[in-house]
């Protein structure tokens, strides 16, 4: 059952991703990477938010693979380690993206 949650946070990452790659979110107040930056400028905003949600995209592929290991390994390994390395994957990812959005944006 964990595991699954986990596919699903990770197909959650994946479709907040795609309209922010795509371009199709317009600045706003409530959905993207919403700092002064972005929120002056649409180009910023396209711009980065272009990065934001191929990163997300990525996050997600990346904790849906993990969830894919657990789930595979369930019966081999613990349960609060496979957990663990979900969780693990999904913290790093999200951190990434952060640090990946803010690196592309200090260009722009």
């Amino acid at each position: 059952m964990v595991n699954l949650l986990w596919m699903f946070a990770g197909i959650a990452l994946i479709v907040a991703g795609y309209p922010l790659m795509t371009r199709r979110v317009p600045p706003n107040h409530w959905y993207g990477f919403r700092v002064p930056k972005t929120l002056r400028d649409p180009y910023v905003w396209y711009e980065a938010n272009q990065v934001a949600g191929r990163d997300l995209i990525l996050a997600g592929v990346a904790v849906l693979l993990a969830a894919l290991f657990a789930l595979l390994t369930a019966w081999l390994l613990p349960l609060w380690l496979t957990n663990s390395l979900v969780y693990g994957v999904f913290l790093v990812m999200l951190l990434l993206v952060v640090v990946d959005s803010f690196r592309a944006l200090r260009k722009l």
